[in-house]
């Protein structure tokens, strides 16, 4: 006699048994899509963007009136500001004014700045 033909609900109740272990396995479908990863960079450039939007208004704010207008922010990186003069003479007012405590009037309105860098 075959084993088919000695417990033909055997075959059922194993087929049946491995169906429910599959059902209660803990397998769920993989995230294929970059949606999460596209809600970080938004995040992060909102956040940069916050940052340099503080900054751009408050070093102004703090600058000199006579030499304000004779400079511009080129970029904000890693905590340090870059500024661009226009000419020797403004390059050396600026970072005396610098020195003599400008950084530290510019950090207490913007707290993302750590250093100023002056370039012609």
């Amino acid at each position: 006699m075959s084993r088919a033909g000695r417990n033909p609900s055997g075959r059922n109740s194993a087929v049946a048994r491995i169906e429910a272990l599959r059902r209660f396995r803990a397998v769920t479908p993989r995230n294929v899509s970059i949606e999460g990863e596209v809600d970080a960079l938004l995040r992060d450039a909102k956040k940069v963007a916050k940052a340099i939007k503080a900054v751009d208004e408050s070093w102004r704010v703090a600058l000199p009136a006579d030499i304000a207008p004779r400079v511009r922010a080129e970029k904000l990186s890693r905590g340090t500001l870059t500024l661009v003069a226009t000419d020797a003479a403004v390059k050396y007012k600026l970072e005396r004014w610098l020195r003599e405590g400008g950084l530290q009037s510019v950090q207490a309105i913007a707290k993302s700045v750590k250093r100023i860098t002056v370039n012609l």
